[in-house]
């Protein structure tokens, strides 16, 4: 059963069954092929990170990791024109530097892992929200009924129950980190008022035309095992 994120002198700490770390790697590396351009025509053009195909993503997952930036079509194409590269980039490091240290047993992180792992958890969770259709209070209603279900019983239900798994997993990550922010201020733990992970994740950049998101469920009271009958337990890209 994971254990959830604590703050430790060592860093920040969890724990993992092997079932879990399979299941982190395999989505994490899944995601990096999904963000993974086609090879370039244009050599010069790949050199310098210019983006040959600039319409919006027709996978409505990878959309939703590389939303229209823009209202205006010409401000969303030069955009994706130049950025769009980067962005892939980004996330395909923070993904993999996940995917490694999960598979290396590392699962005590240091601030520069742990940005990584919220980013990159954020990312999953919005592949994974998009493909439940979680869009509208009525669908974070559905989804939090298939995540309630005594047994497995479909893939659904087994999806919904990895993404109240992931969600669990950053909040208690990013709670750990806010943790830590608050006692190099002087402040109080919890007197930092703060957006939850889950909804930081699901943010568009400002000025997207596409601005819908998941809705996040209420915080865990014990820690979840994917793949266990029981689903009271788990609940992106921080900037």
């Amino acid at each position: 059963m994971a254990h959830a994120f604590k703050r430790t002198p060592d860093g920040y700490r969890a724990r993992f069954e092997p079932a879990e770390v399979q299941l982190i790697r395999d989505l994490a590396e899944d995601i990096i092929d999904l963000l993974t351009p086609a090879p370039s025509s244009d050599p010069l053009e790949a050199m310098l990170g210019i983006t040959e195909d600039t319409s919006a993503p027709s996978d409505p997952a990878l959309a939703r990791l590389l939303p229209v930036a823009s209202s205006s079509q010409e401000a969303a194409t030069e955009y994706r024109r130049y950025v769009d590269a980067d962005i892939r980039a980004h996330k395909i490091a923070n993904l993999r530097m996940l995917a490694t240290d999960i598979e290396a047993g590392r699962h005590t992180l240091d601030e520069t892992h742990a940005r990584a792992w919220a980013n990159a958890l954020g990312d999953i969770r919005l592949v994974l929200a998009e493909r439940l259709n979680l869009r509208t209070e009525t669908d974070n209603e559905r989804v939090n009924r298939l995540m309630s279900s005594e047994n497995i019983d479909n893939a659904e239900e087994y999806l919904a129950y990895v993404y109240g798994f992931f969600g669990w997993l950053q909040d208690t990550l990013m709670e750990s980190m806010l943790e830590s922010l608050d006692e190099e201020q002087g402040e109080e733990p919890g007197m930092r008022p703060w957006i939850s992970a889950a909804e930081e994740a699901a943010q568009e950049p400002v000025g997207a035309v596409d601005t819908s998101a998941p809705a996040t469920e209420p915080a865990p009271s014990e820690n979840p095992a994917p793949g266990s009958s029981t689903h009271d337990s788990p609940e992106g890209e921080t900037r």
